[in-house]
């Protein structure tokens, strides 16, 4: 019997060659939603203040924004619409931009059925899309160390957003109670 070891986050793993790879696969996985999870609520707290607190905040209706796009389209949108977010506005793009360059990905790795593909544990991503009357199958492999490579770029996100969200409610505070 085979055996193999991969050392990650002071963790190490020996087993079958596959079985580490599969391990290795869902921490790489597991980071990468952490991530993206820690972003995008950071993200939401940025929509739920300029919505809640910023003077024309509510251009968009009577509910705040809950798809991703929808998001993006306010975020950027806020920008150019409430005088006070204008100095942030190139800030406020850079941002929009991280988070809609991994959206895509991220739909497509955590919405997608993953199975192994070949001796190998890269994803053969499928999903179920509408066509027509019926639905089609929809695949994409994904490597997972490019999925890893995806969790540092939001990883590297997440100070810039954060200092971001601090502007934010450092310009519109809350209420008093």
């Amino acid at each position: 019997m085979s055996e193999e070891s991969v050392e990650a986050l002071d963790i190490k793993i020996t087993g079958k060659p596959e079985s580490v790879q599969l391990a290795q696969y869902y921490l790489i996985l597991g980071a990468f939603i952490q991530a993206w999870t820690t972003l995008e609520y950071i993200f939401d707290l940025c929509i739920a203040t300029i919505y809640h607190h910023a003077p024309g905040g509510k251009f968009c209706g009577r509910k705040q924004p809950r798809e991703l796009s929808k998001k993006l389209k306010y975020f950027r949108t806020a920008h150019r619409k409430i005088h006070q977010l204008e100095k942030l506005a190139e800030t406020a793009e850079h941002i929009a931009t991280v988070i809609e360059s991994v959206g895509g990905v991220r739909h497509r790795v955590m919405h997608s059925v993953q199975v192994r593909a070949g001796s190998t544990y890269k994803i053969d991503a499928r999903k179920a899309i509408p066509h027509g009357s019926k639905y089609m199958e929809e695949r994409a492999t994904i490597d997972p160390k490019d999925i890893a490579k995806l969790a540092a770029k939001i990883a590297g996100a997440l100070q810039p957003m954060a200092d971001y969200a601090r502007v934010l409610i450092e310009t519109f505070p809350p209420p008093e109670k």
